[in-house]
């Protein structure tokens, strides 16, 4: 499933890109977003690694810790937690950089196509979720 909305969301961002003027082809634009996928899964991967080095053992418990009590879990945290969110700034940007470089666009149009794209997968998800199940009106009302 996460394969088919991901092929839908590269479609997506290919219709809006060659709706901005864009002159990539389908399977151009498939290859950029697998290459800054496979960065962002690598470097993922080391960062676990990473977790996984400098934790000593104090990851893995049979209840759960307080993390107040605990400095370098509390240290760990805040350090991972800010190079996790880097890494997805990192892997937006190459995104909207391999869509400039793909279909030949400005950086404001591939970020206008990432958005565009984006609209194509959620804006029917939403649709159908109201009209499946007409009591969610409720609560916005």
């Amino acid at each position: 499933m996460q394969l088919l909305t991901y092929t839908l969301f590269i479609w997506g961002v290919n219709f809006c890109s060659t709706s901005f003027g864009g002159r990539g082809k389908f399977k151009e634009t498939q290859i950029a977003f697998t290459w800054t996928l496979l960065l962002l899964f690598s470097s993922g991967f080391l960062l676990t690694i990473f977790s996984y080095s400098f934790s000593d053992g104090e990851l893995f418990f049979t209840t759960i810790p307080n993390i107040n009590h605990r400095d370098f879990l509390l240290t760990y945290n805040w350090v991972n937690m800010t190079l996790y969110i880097l890494l997805n700034a990192w892997y937006i940007a190459l995104i909207i950089i391999a869509i400039s470089e793909v279909h030949k666009l400005s950086i404001w149009k591939s970020i206008g196509s990432l958005f565009c794209g984006l609209a194509i997968i959620i804006v029917p998800l939403v649709v159908i979720t109201f009209v499946a199940n007409p009591s969610l009106w409720y609560g916005l009302l």
